[in-house]
């Protein structure tokens, strides 16, 4: 009952379908709680195999694009107080585990607009990720595709990026995000 309230959830559901017959990927949104990223939106094509990512699962915000699209926008301070409460918790060998390496990480996210976890939550997969904001202009969720190695190659991943920023700005903008480039 509470998915169905929520805003985000409602506006993002036809953006994920979209993606996920455009790009043939799973494709997923979520937000940030008690250090953790919880799916509240997810949708796989139907020859997909079987992904461990579920609506109501919670993953490794520093360990995801949508966590650590999420992490990048909000104080240093506060992404550190995040981490020191909870811990690092790796995934894989390839999670980052050390504050400058994620500090990095997260700058980067903000200069660019999008977020990619290189194999850091399952090895062999990769995913890009990118906020969404609300009418604030604060980011309160975070929309990503995910894919195999083999698809979500290194060369694709700044078209692939942008589809992903075009249908979180699409997201934002219902939310009543003024600063959005979207169109409906």
């Amino acid at each position: 009952m509470a998915l169905n309230h929520n805003e985000v959830r409602k506006h993002g559901l036809d953006e994920t379908d979209r993606l996920r017959d455009e790009l043939n990927v799973l494709v997923s949104i979520a937000v940030l709680v008690d250090g953790d990223v919880l799916h509240i939106v997810h949708s796989a094509p139907a020859n997909w195999p079987r992904w461990h990512t579920t609506v109501g699962r919670r993953a490794v915000a520093h360990c995801t694009s949508l966590g650590k699209v999420l992490l990048a926008y909000r104080p240093w301070d506060e992404v550190v107080a995040i981490i020191e409460a909870y811990g690092w918790r790796p995934y894989t060998r390839l999670s980052i585990q050390e504050f400058p390496r994620l500090q990095e990480e997260l700058t980067a996210i903000r200069e660019r607009g999008f977020a990619i976890d290189r194999e850091e939550r399952n090895l062999g997969t990769v995913c890009i990720g990118a906020p969404i904001y609300n009418f604030s202009g604060t980011v309160v969720a975070a929309l990503s595709i995910s894919g195999i190695v083999e698809s979500l190659t290194q060369e694709t991943w700044e078209e692939r990026a942008s589809r992903v920023r075009e249908a979180a700005n699409r997201i934002s903008y219902r939310l009543g995000y003024q600063q959005s480039p979207a169109y409906l």
